[in-house]
């Protein structure tokens, strides 16, 4: 098992936050370390996330979590 790391920017829209997390659970992955600031009208929300599984399970993750509307990766 790997663990990967990323570091995105979120909206200040609400449900992002289950949205991240769901979506590593559906993937296979398993979160073991997330920090999460809300943004607001003048900045981004941050979410720092370390997930947990295989390389493929992982390489799907990071194209999802890309995908998402409400998230950047930084």
């Amino acid at each position: 098992m790997d663990t990967q790391y990323f570091s995105l920017q979120v909206a200040a829209a609400n449900g992002v936050l289950p949205r991240v997390v769901g979506l590593c659970q559906r993937r296979g992955c398993e979160v073991v370390a997330l920090t999460y600031a809300n943004g607001d009208r003048h900045r981004p929300g941050r979410m720092e996330l370390a997930v947990r599984g295989d390389a493929r399970r992982l390489r799907l993750l990071s194209m999802r979590l890309a995908a998402l509307v409400d998230v950047e990766m930084a």
